[in-house]
């Protein structure tokens, strides 16, 4: 298992144009491995508060987010330079929306 210090903090979250950054409450990123298949997948959820004067959802069976949706996530970095996170171009496979916890993921 190995240790990473990351000091990085998220700078902007988009998803489809729509900068949903303030709602941002956790994101998780891994990488398959390629050694049998030469192909690097990512995958990972992204969890979103919910914002209450905005109405965004008409049924809990569809999720806020459509799949295919693009998905750009923006790092500011200990040195305050902003570069795109190494897996900062991702796309939405599923949303859904959790009304226990009143967040997307």
């Amino acid at each position: 298992m190995a240790y990473l210090i990351q000091n990085t903090v998220p700078h902007t979250l988009t998803i489809e144009g729509i900068d949903v950054t303030d709602r941002l409450q956790s994101f998780s990123f891994s990488d398959a491995s390629i050694f049998r298949n030469g192909l690097a997948v990512t995958s990972g959820t992204i969890t979103l508060s919910t914002v209450w004067d905005e109405a965004p959802y008409s049924s809990y069976s569809s999720g806020e987010f459509r799949r295919g949706n693009l998905v750009k996530l923006d790092m500011r970095y200990a040195d305050d330079t902003i570069q795109r996170h190494p897996r900062g171009w991702l796309y939405v496979v599923a949303s859904a929306y959790d009304p226990e916890s009143e967040s997307t993921e």
